[in-house]
């Protein structure tokens, strides 16, 4: 892939229950791809218990599927994925 075909700024919300209360909310993602190595993570949520794993992460390309870690890297459960097919990237919380 080429680094202009990634890098910029990208937003999503999804349904995610609330670290804090166990609430089901809509969780807001604002991506911001500034190279093929490093990315930051903005979270817009009720709660501040839901924005711990905000800031810089490490990406790594492996095939069409860019593999972003952050500092919640203690396991892949809030890692995140741009898997690019079909001419598009889309947003997933594993490799599959």
């Amino acid at each position: 892939m080429k680094e202009v075909d990634v890098i910029g700024a990208y937003k999503i919300y999804a349904p995610a229950v609330s670290n804090s209360n166990g609430e089901e909310i809509s969780l807001g993602y604002f991506i911001t791809i500034k190279s093929l190595t490093k990315a930051i993570l903005s979270i817009d949520a009720k709660y501040s218990e839901d924005y711990d794993c905000e800031g810089e992460y490490r990406l790594t390309n492996n095939e069409n599927v860019i593999h972003a870690k952050g500092k919640c890297d203690q396991d892949s459960v809030d890692d995140f994925y741009l898997k690019y097919e079909n001419g598009k990237y889309s947003l997933k919380e594993n490799d599959s």
